[in-house]
């Protein structure tokens, strides 16, 4: 399965990029909007991971400019308020959203489910998310026993 991740903040695109490698993915990474609207038009991706707001272009306009030529899930990561991503969500048709601070078990789980993997596939993408969180600040709340030094994560 190919995947296009567009998000601006290096370290969390290099952590999702490591999980979803590490679940057999093929995942290309663009660090701003611009070159996620020319990634997304010249790629066969099965699906996509936007951030929203992202140097360029935002994911919304990404999203908006392709929403009727690509035929993709799509998940949209964001810090932004919930009220006003539910409300992008809904007048984008957008896949769905989570919040910039994320946890990691979840999100894989989300996109594997998206995605239509098989269940194997999704118990092997939560064990790689919850052993590869323990180890990132990014893991918020999804480790049982964190190590002191992100004993203020989750």
């Amino acid at each position: 399965m190919r995947l296009l991740l567009a998000e601006d903040e290096k370290e969390m695109a290099h952590a999702l990029e490591a999980v979803f490698t590490h679940n057999h993915y093929s995942v290309d990474v663009v660090y701003n909007g611009i070159d996620a609207a020319d990634w997304a038009e010249s790629g066969n991706y099965d699906g996509m991971i936007l951030d929203i707001m992202m140097p360029g272009k935002s994911g919304l306009e990404v999203l908006s400019e392709w929403t009727e030529s690509i035929h993709h899930q799509i998940e949209r990561l964001n810090s932004l308020v919930t009220q006003l991503l539910t409300l992008a969500k809904m007048e984008e048709g957008g896949g769905k959203l989570e919040l910039k601070t994320w946890n990691a078990s979840e999100t894989i789980m989300d996109a594997v489910t998206s995605f239509e993997a098989p269940a194997v596939t999704k118990q092997i993408a939560l064990h790689a998310a919850e052993r590869y969180c323990r180890r990132t600040p990014y893991g918020r709340g999804c480790r049982k026993n964190p190590p002191a030094r992100f004993s203020s994560c989750g």
